[in-house]
């Protein structure tokens, strides 16, 4: 898998400048691993378009896993691709992998 960075943004009244991200993306652009880590003490919503991949990526299911200092890395949500993008929750400090992978 190829890695692509993911928008980054770094001024202060934005709660994404917590969120340090990277996207791993298959050979035939149809598959992919955003993985990353919320640094804030609380859950922020985040959204995820998939211009550029195969529209194969755009009708995929999104499995959500998340770790934390209290929790194991374990399954969070299952979200469907719409319009080639997707949206969702990343709870405070943890670690993050949303996949197209099963």
């Amino acid at each position: 898998m190829k890695l692509r960075t993911l928008e980054k943004r770094s001024d202060a009244g934005n709660p994404v400048r917590h969120l340090l991200r990277a996207i791993f993306v298959s050979p035939d652009r149809a598959d992919f691993t955003p993985v990353g880590m919320n640094r804030s003490e609380s859950g922020i919503s985040s959204a995820v378009s998939l211009n550029g991949l195969d529209t194969k990526a755009g009708s995929k299911k999104i499995q959500s896993y998340r770790a934390s200092s209290t929790r194991k890395c374990q399954k969070v949500a299952e979200t469907t691709v719409s319009d080639q993008k997707f949206t969702w929750t990343i709870g405070p400090r943890s670690i993050f992998t949303p996949m197209s992978l099963k």
